[in-house]
């Protein structure tokens, strides 16, 4: 049995869309958001007889937020208040396994129940409400070894996405929101020094939520389904060598109209070598790519590709460690986005989209001293 608890509270100061909202004043945004909350868990583990484990739990959750969004002038005074709300959850899960394991095979089973209440209070139209939801994720998944080199692997299961937290407020019943998933591989180990593994898998959610940067919210645009493959291979040609290379193919797609789902990359990979000395000395380089990622009314990021490099070396009890992430210093975008937005004041407003970008990260190198007693 085991408690928890934590706190956070987050204070953000944006304005996406510049002048386009609000042409006079600008389209500046305060939003604060506070959280408390805790629970219990508890969990009870057996080996029952022959080869099989049983695993089951118990969750309980209680939980007190507040979130509220005004509107900025230029200089951050608070022009109009747009939301203010509040409220509670108070949950309970329970979950029950079972694990059949030989020499040969690995077989899992189960499933976890989850029920939830919501209380919710609009701060600015006075209203109150409340909702409860319910929620069964089952799962299964096994792993065949039928040889000394080849294990060939599947999976299924159920996820479930919390209803949103002023799901209380309104006429419409609270849902959970599942999504399903599935997954086939295999594995290749003919030696100890090369591993090649091949995995596809299929992800299906009946309700995507879409960030509109302009309204601030969440927009719900229908059901999706994700389709994929990941490659993965480890080999080591001498004992002070590691070579590893992966890559994820997927293609994300709203179900009813065939349109990719605007942000997910296509294609995704890295390469990586490291080396180590019987001296103390290592190091290693990556490379991480990733490809054309689509966005909204058709448009389309760019791919991007960055280089991390890591040297150490170690005396007696002592370990020094560099690493420098993006050596190269590209300039790399973290996100993308393809929205109306007038930044510049004395451009004619207008409706059509635009890209914008937030910057990934610099060129950035550390240095670590480790000592070991």
């Amino acid at each position: 049995v085991e408690a928890h608890g934590q706190a956070r509270r987050l204070d953000l100061d944006d304005n996406f869309t510049g002048f386009f909202v609000d042409p006079e004043l600008g389209d500046r945004q305060g939003e604060e958001h506070a959280f408390l909350g805790g629970g219990l868990r508890a969990r009870y583990l057996h080996a029952l007889p022959g080869d099989a484990d049983i695993d089951a739990g118990i969750d309980l959750i209680a939980d007190r937020f507040e979130q509220s969004r005004d509107h900025l002038d230029q200089g951050g005074d608070v022009i109009a208040p747009e939301l203010a709300v509040a409220g509670s959850h108070m949950g309970a899960g329970a979950h029950l396994g079972l694990t059949y394991r030989t020499e040969t095979v690995h077989a899992e089973a189960g499933a976890r129940a989850d029920a939830l209440r919501v209380f919710a209070r609009d701060e600015l139209g006075a209203e109150t409400g409340s909702g409860s939801a319910v929620s069964l994720s089952p799962r299964l998944a096994a792993a065949v070894t039928p040889g000394e080199a080849w294990t060939l692997s599947a999976g299924y299961g159920h996820g479930v996405r919390p209803p949103e937290a002023t799901g209380g407020l309104g006429d419409e019943a609270l849902s959970w929101v599942s999504s399903r998933a599935v997954d086939v591989g295999a594995r290749y180990r003919p030696e100890n020094r090369l591993e090649v593994s091949v995995t596809g898998f299929g992800i299906f959610i009946p309700s995507e939520l879409i960030y509109d940067h302009v309204t601030r919210e969440q927009v719900d645009e229908g059901a999706t389904r994700r389709l994929g493959v990941e490659l993965a291979a480890h080999y080591e040609p001498a004992p002070w060598l590691a070579l590893r290379a992966d890559a994820t193919a997927v293609s994300a797609r709203f179900r009813d109209d065939g349109e990719p789902i605007p942000g997910p990359a296509s294609l995704l990979g890295t390469l990586e070598a490291r080396a180590h000395h019987p001296g103390g000395w290592r190091g290693g380089a990556r490379l991480r790519a990733r490809g054309p990622r689509p966005l909204g009314f058709g448009a389309q990021a760019d791919p991007s590709a960055a280089v991390d490099v890591v040297a150490g070396y170690d005396w007696g009890d002592l370990a020094f460690d560099l690493t420098v992430e993006n050596a190269t210093g590209a300039r790399l975008a973290d996100g993308a986005y393809y929205y109306a937005s007038r930044f510049d004041r004395d451009a004619p407003l207008s409706q059509l989209p635009e890209l914008h970008y937030t910057a990934g990260p610099p060129r950035i190198a550390r240095l670590a001293l480790t000592y070991a007693f």
